[in-house]
Formats: C-alpha cells, sequence, structure tokens
C-alpha cells in the first residue's frame, strides 16, 4: 500500500470518528480489532500528512503485526459500510468511500428523525398495553465502541466512584454506620462526593 493509500484510509477514519452516527460502524468489529484499527490508522492524530506516513514507516519498519492485523479489521469494516449503503439503497462505490459514507450518515440521520406529521400522530394514538410474553421476547446485543485511546480522566472518575461506593458499603455491612443513625452524614459526604464525580 503506497503512502497515498495510506493516508486516504487514515482520513477516511477520521471522517467515521467524528461523525456521531458513522462511529457506529466501529462496533462491527470486536475491540481488539478496532483498537488495531485505530492504532496503525491513528485516528486521532490530527497532524499534517508528513507526520501520519512518518509514525506508519516507522510501525511497518519495526515488522509489526499491527500492519495486517489493521488490514484485516479494515475490510470488515468496508463490508460493514457496503452493507448499510445497501439497507439504505445507496450506491456503495468503493472510489469514493467519502461521499458514500456521508450519504449514509444522511440517510441514517433521516430514518431517525420522525417527520412532524408521525410525531403528531404518535401522539394521539394511544399507548398500547405492555403483555409480558416469554415465548416471543426479543432479544437485543450491545455491541462496544473502542475509543482509538484511553480516558484517563473517565477512567480515574470510574475508580474512585468504585471505591466509594464499595466504602460506603463496608461501613453499612459492619453496623459502624447506619442510614437513618447519627453517623448518617458521611454517607451524605461520600454520597455527595459520587454525585459530583458523576457529572
Amino acid at each position: 500500500m503506497t503512502n497515498q493509500d495510506f493516508l486516504k484510509r487514515h482520513h477516511f477514519l477520521v471522517l467515521l470518528w467524528e461523525d456521531q452516527i458513522l462511529r457506529s460502524l466501529f462496533s462491527a468489529l470486536e475491540p481488539m480489532e478496532q483498537l488495531q484499527l485505530h492504532q496503525y490508522y491513528q485516528t486521532l492524530n490530527y497532524g499534517d500528512d508528513a507526520e501520519v506516513v512518518s509514525t506508519r514507516t516507522t510501525v511497518n519498519r519495526n515488522d509489526s503485526p499491527l500492519t495486517q492485523q489493521a488490514g484485516r479489521a479494515w475490510k470488515q469494516l468496508l463490508a460493514t459500510l457496503e452493507r448499510g449503503c445497501v439497507q439504505y439503497s445507496i450506491h456503495y462505490d468503493p472510489k469514493d468511500l467519502h461521499r458514500c459514507a456521508q450519504k449514509l450518515s444522511k440517510a441514517i440521520r433521516k430514518a431517525i428523525r420522525p417527520s412532524p406529521a408521525n410525531q403528531k400522530a404518535k401522539a394521539k394514538a394511544k399507548a398500547p398495553v405492555a403483555k409480558r410474553n416469554f415465548k416471543g421476547m426479543s432479544h437485543h446485543s450491545v455491541r462496544p465502541i473502542m475509543r482509538p485511546e484511553i480516558d484517563m480522566k473517565q477512567l480515574a472518575r470510574a475508580t474512585l466512584l468504585l471505591a466509594h461506593h464499595l466504602k460506603r458499603e463496608e461501613l453499612l455491612e459492619s453496623g459502624e454506620i447506619d442510614e437513618e443513625g447519627e453517623d448518617a452524614y458521611i454517607l451524605k459526604r461520600i454520597d455527595s462526593f459520587m454525585d459530583r464525580l458523576r457529572d
């Protein structure tokens, strides 16, 4: 692959990552594959093209398996884009991926944005009573979207929240404090701190 082809892929992946709708295409890949794609094609590198190519040259020189792993992930991502285009009746042109992706993004946005007429009809319609039917239950799955880099602030916040939650539970179980007793102010302070962390 030439440096020019590499840069086209890099810019295309940046486009996908920055579009909140198209970012969901990454979820078709396993988390490790997403990470390999981000690392090799430098999704978060907003430097100039020379810097992006220089980093790629270093990876290639080290004979890293990352090159082949990212290549496989790239093909899988393109197959997902093509399936999305087919679903929305968009002509998929491998030579003009940017245009295909932008058309797909517009089509998805249009599909998920209800028209004013539909909103009025839904408001007038009476909501049906939900029935529990375990035989006909639908199944849903959740697919993660990996960030190109670890968000240290979010990681620190999650760690602190977990530590405070565990300490709170420990104090309640040991009987040192209770929800109603005079030591309830400790719980309130812990809860207040946890609320500030969530914000």
